[in-house]
């Protein structure tokens, strides 16, 4: 459902962007998922560098922050396996980087809530803070982190639960694929 209306908008989640340092994308505590603050990275480089009301107009903040959105959607699909297992979007955390005398943060950071509440409907109103702030990493002018509410297993329908196992078994086979690519020339030889 919620990818759908992704692609009906024409939105395609791309593969989540590799961590810039030592930190996960995305941190489960109970039903709650912490997620990592997601930069404007189309196909996996950053697409707009700069700062608000310099460089860059209130729009081209706006753009950045839908793709702040996207990258970090796609490292709640990575997570979770699916989209289906929100519940509900409960706050975003917006870092607009703003030349002195620039006050449209509230506006950039639309670009980010508008986007969300087109996907999850009333699910995606959510509490949101938009700060100004004088440089983020790599030049980029919006920074986003989120905090997502999921669902209990008992919620999830037994369609999802399948796409769950199918791509948790595809997490299992990538780490022993990689586990044994690592191990190169020197494995073990088995005694018969």
């Amino acid at each position: 459902m919620y990818e759908d209306q992704l692609r009906k908008k024409g939105i395609f989640l791309p593969k989540p962007p590799e961590p810039l340092g030592t930190y996960l994308q995305a941190v489960r505590s109970g039903n709650i998922l912490f997620v990592s603050g997601m930069l404007p990275k189309k196909n996996g480089k950053i697409s707009l560098k700069g700062k608000l009301g310099r460089e860059l107009n209130q729009q081209e903040g706006y753009e950045a922050a839908r793709l702040c959105i996207i990258n970090g959607l796609a490292a709640v699909k990575a997570e979770l396996g699916n989209l289906e297992r929100i519940r509900r979007i409960l706050k975003i955390v917006g870092y607009v980087a703003s030349e002195e005398g620039f006050f449209c943060q509230p506006q950039v950071m639309n670009g980010a809530s508008d986007l969300l509440v087109d996907i999850f409907g009333d699910n995606g109103k959510h509490a949101r803070v938009a700060v100004g702030v004088a440089e983020l990493p790599e030049n980029v002018p919006v920074e986003i982190e989120l905090v997502l509410e999921i669902k209990n297993t008992e919620e999830i329908n037994e369609l999802d639960q399948d796409r769950i196992s199918d791509h948790l078994l595809n997490r299992i086979e990538q780490k022993k694929k990689t586990t044994n690519r690592n191990r190169g020339p020197y494995r073990k030889a088995t005694v018969a």
